[in-house]
C-alpha cells in the first residue's frame, strides 16, 4: 500500500469515498459535483491537504485536513462561490438545508478551543478496512502537519460514532470538549499531540 499526498486528479475518487464511507455527514448530502470541487480546492490550497492510500493503482482511502480551517473556508468561498451557488441553488431554497450550509461555513468559529489545525476526516473503502490503511494515513497526515510547522491538531467526531471514536482514542487522541455544529447534534473534540 502506498501512502502519499493527494493530487488534483484524485479529487473525484476522494469525493466518491467521502460520499460512500461518510454517508451520514452533511457534505455527503451535497451534489457530487460540489464535493469534487471541494476536494480539488482542499488538495490545492496552501492551508490544507489530503493524504491518500493507494492500492493496485487506485485510491482506496483518504485523510484530509487543514493547518488553518478558517483560511481554507475563505479560499473555498473565493475560488468556488459562483460555482457553489449554481450547483447548490436548489438546496438553498430549502430553509433547513440553507441553515445547515451556514452552520458548516461557520463551523471553524465554533471550534475555537484547542489548536487551530484540524483533521477533517478519514475514510477507507469497505474492502480495504481493517488492513492498516487508516493508521498509515493518520501517521502520514501527522508527518505532513509537522512538516508544515504544526505540533498539535484537533478533530470533531459525532458522539454516536463509536467505531471512529475507538480508533481515534487507540491512536492517541485526547478528549478536549464537546461542540454542537448542526442543531443539537453533539460532536466530541479530540486533540492529537504529534510530538
Amino acid at each position: 500500500m502506498i501512502i502519499r499526498l493527494a493530487q488534483s486528479k484524485d479529487a473525484e475518487t476522494v469525493a466518491e469515498l467521502h460520499r460512500t464511507e461518510i454517508a451520514t455527514g452533511f457534505l455527503s448530502s451535497l451534489p457530487q459535483r460540489f464535493l469534487v470541487r471541494f476536494y480539488k480546492e482542499l488538495i490545492t490550497s496552501d492551508s490544507s491537504f489530503c493524504v491518500v492510500a493507494e492500492e493496485q493503482g487506485g485510491v482506496v482511502g483518504f485523510a484530509s485536513g487543514s493547518t488553518n480551517p478558517s483560511s481554507f473556508s475563505r479560499s473555498l468561498l473565493l475560488h468556488s462561490f459562483f460555482f457553489a451557488v449554481r450547483v447548490l441553488l436548489p438546496q438553498m431554497l430549502n430553509p433547513l438545508r440553507l441553515k445547515r450550509m451556514f452552520e458548516s461555513l461557520l463551523y471553524p468559529q465554533k471550534m475555537k478551543e484547542g489548536p487551530k489545525a484540524e483533521l477533517f476526516s478519514i475514510a477507507v473503502g469497505k474492502e480495504f478496512q481493517g488492513k492498516g490503511a487508516a493508521p498509515a494515513m493518520l501517521h502520514e497526515f501527522a508527518k505532513e502537519m509537522k512538516r508544515r510547522g504544526v505540533s498539535r491538531f484537533k478533530l470533531a467526531v459525532g458522539r454516536d460514532l463509536k467505531r471512529a471514536i475507538a480508533f481515534y482514542e487507540k491512536s492517541g487522541f485526547q478528549l478536549l470538549s464537546e461542540v454542537k455544529v448542526h442543531g443539537n447534534a453533539v460532536s466530541l473534540v479530540y486533540v492529537y499531540d504529534i510530538s
